[in-house]
């Protein structure tokens, strides 16, 4: 691809490149951040507990997302594997089990 194909579909080399690493990751092209993504796909999860009645019906489904969120997070798994020496497997018990009970699923 020439540079001048780049400069008109892209503006710079870097924007190309941004754009085809976000493809990539997010497997299209979509103006929606990085972060948002998984949001939506626990809160669309969620949704579905909610309608099968998994979900206490008390429980707003942004305040599940929220818990889940903080349960789940990279920075929760670094602490508890990196910081605490957990194994990957330890952290997966202890992950099903916290969001189960955080949740009230039934």
């Amino acid at each position: 691809m020439s540079a001048e194909t780049v400069q008109k579909a892209f503006g710079t080399k870097a924007a190309f490149f941004k754009e085809t690493y976000d493809v990539t990751l997010a497997g299209d092209d979509e103006p929606v951040p990085m972060l948002e993504r998984p949001v939506a796909g626990v809160t669309g999860f969620l949704g579905h507990l909610a309608e099968t009645g998994c979900l206490p019906r008390d429980l707003p489904i942004e305040h599940a997302r929220d818990i889940v969120s903080a349960l789940a997070s990279p920075e929760m798994y670094d602490l508890l594997i990196t910081g605490r020496g957990w194994t990957p497997e330890q952290y997966e018990h202890w992950l099903a089990q916290a969001l189960a009970d955080a949740l009230n699923l039934r």
